[in-house]
Formats: structure tokens, C-alpha cells, sequence
């Protein structure tokens, strides 16, 4: 048992992986919240759902967007600890991704503003995607973890945490995740109860103050994710410039099994400690500046390394 959470390692005992550490198995618990959501959907797809930063503002605007409605009150606050709220509401970033020893990480690059010398800024906003299953959301005042567990080809379990340096109102971070909704999740059971039957949870009513009809960041993730159906079926998919980063963890994912079947290691597989390994809420990085520089533990790869092996 560590972080909330109990893990598990299920394999002969002689390839037994050293137990990997997070930052969020430190500090007491009161600055830590964990929550599992059960999805009938396949992992992949709520993971590649997650790992893209520009649906943030879009399928997240009325918690997200700054320019929704245009509500000039969206700048987080400590008082406002569990904000989602991005920097601007540019919806079409720039994606820069570079790999790193267990996947990926990658930065959503926005406009920002200049700073007092005239110099240009972006604003950069960084996931990092961690091997097999995890990847670290930036938020302003905290760090938040999610797993896409399988539990079959057809259902996940999703297990969210997040970790700050102050204590957490849980109830209040229910409401934002959209987990006050007892007819969408049970606490209990943490099943996510959607499909057709129910229009995948949908309100139509509200869609004017929650433009999705669904509120909270779990229900419209995972209500996305489900309709998708069990296994959605990629081959009729029309990618673009804003999918880098889903179409970058396919290519790793099926690099590191390509490895494993070579008789090598997956990625991140001996990596102990990923306790110095983060996310970057929204930060003004000056034009001619890497966005690395305020990362340095991230574990980034050459850039001789980045693309991966045909």
C-alpha cells in the first residue's frame, strides 16, 4: 500500500520490476485525494483522450476556458484551489514533444504575454505521459495523477489522484471532476454508468451555463471515451496537427512492445523513482527559451532519439 493506493505486480518472481515511487506517496494525507472511476470502454482510448492538451479548452470550456461566456474571473486563485482554469483560450496550440526515458512528455504552447524587456513569450502548458499507463495533468496548484488501468479489452479502471501542498476539500474536487452525480457514479462501486439507455449521461437542458450537457471533467472524459464504443475502430479516423501527441503515444506504445518482443525492456520498466518527474501548469517561457529548462528531472531523451523506429 502506498499514495492511497494498493499495487500490484503479477509475473514470475525473478523479473519482478523494482516498485516505482510517485511524489504523491509523500506528504500527509490530507493533501491527497484518490478517486477510481470504472469506464466500459477500453484503456487506450480514454488514454488518448487524456494525453491531449488542446481538448482541454474545448470539451472542458465552461471549467477551462477563460474566453467561455467571457468571464473575466477565471484567473485561479489559492482560494480557488481545485481550478482547471488554462492561462488563455487559445483553442489550437502548438504542440512540441520530446521523448523521455518511460514515454513522453510535451508541452501545448499558447501566446503569451511579453515581458517588460519586449520580449515574446508562450505560455506553456506540460504533460508528461509515463509507461504503461499513467500520465501527469497540469493544474495550477497541484499535481494530478491518472491511470488507465485495464481491467478487460472493454473496461477500465481509471484511478485519479491528486497532490498538493495543502489539504484538499474533497467534496469541492467531486464537484469539479463531475463525481457528484450519483445516477452517473457510484462511490461504492466506482462504476460509471453510461451508454445509450442514458444518452451517455447527457443533459441537454444545461447546455447553456455546461455546453456539453455533462459538467465535471470525469463525465465528460469518460462519457466521450464510451461512446466511442467498446473498441473504437481507428482505421476510420482523419488525424491532424492538434492529435501529435495521440498519434506520438501509439508510436511508443508499439516501439516498447516491438522492444519487449525483441527480448528487451519495456519503457520506464526499472525507473524507481518518479518523484522528481512533473506536469507544468501554465508558465510564461520566453520565446528563446526551452521549455525543458524548468523540467530538468523529467528524464528527456536526444533529439536523436526522438523519432520512433520504423
Amino acid at each position: 500500500e502506498a499514495g492511497g493506493l494498493v499495487w500490484a505486480y503479477l509475473g514470475p518472481k525473478e523479473l519482478e520490476p523494482p516498485f516505482q515511487k510517485y511524489e504523491f506517496f509523500d506528504g500527509p494525507p490530507e493533501n491527497r485525494l484518490v478517486f477510481r472511476v470504472n469506464t466500459p470502454c477500453n484503456y487506450l482510448q480514454l488514454w488518448e483522450g487524456g494525453t491531449d492538451s488542446s481538448h482541454v479548452g474545448i470539451l472542458h470550456c465552461n471549467l477551462a476556458n477563460p474566453e467561455w461566456k467571457i468571464k473575466p474571473d477565471f484567473a485561479p486563485s489559492m482560494e480557488d484551489y481545485s481550478s482547471v482554469s488554462l492561462a488563455n483560450g487559445d483553442n489550437a496550440p502548438v504542440l512540441d514533444l520530446e521523448n523521455t526515458e518511460y514515454g513522453y512528455h510535451y508541452a501545448a504552447k499558447r501566446q503569451g504575454p511579453k515581458l517588460p524587456d519586449g520580449t515574446e513569450t508562450a505560455s506553456v502548458r506540460v504533460t508528461a505521459v509515463i509507461f504503461p499507463t499513467c500520465r501527469i495533468i497540469p493544474l495550477t496548484f497541484y499535481q494530478f495523477f491518472v491511470f488507465e488501468v485495464p481491467q478487460d479489452d472493454e473496461r477500465t479502471s481509471t484511478y485519479l489522484v491528486a497532490h498538493g501542498p495543502r489539504a484538499f476539500d474533497r467534496e469541492q474536487l467531486k464537484h469539479v471532476l463531475g463525481l457528484d452525480k450519483p445516477h452517473l457514479w457510484d462511490e461504492k462501486s466506482c462504476d460509471y454508468k453510461v451508454g445509450l439507455f442514458n444518452n451517455f449521461g447527457q443533459n441537454r437542458d444545461v447546455m447553456n451555463d455546461v455546453w456539453s450537457g455533462l459538467g465535471g471533467l470525469v463525465p465528460e472524459d469518460a462519457s466521450i471515451g464510451a461512446s466511442m464504443g467498446p473498441i473504437v475502430e481507428r482505421h476510420k479516423e482523419v488525424l491532424v496537427a492538434a492529435d501529435a501527441a495521440v498519434v506520438r503515444l501509439r508510436a511508443r506504445l508499439l516501439e516498447s512492445v516491438r522492444r519487449h518482443e525483441a527480448g528487451g525492456e519495456p519503457f520506464g520498466l526499472s525507473i524507481p523513482d518518479y518523484t522528481k518527474v512533473r506536469s507544468l501548469a501554465d508558465t510564461n517561457v520566453p520565446k528563446n527559451r526551452r521549455w525543458q529548462e524548468w523540467l530538468p528531472n523529467n528524464m528527456g531523451l536526444p533529439s536523436r532519439q526522438q523519432e520512433p523506429a520504423e
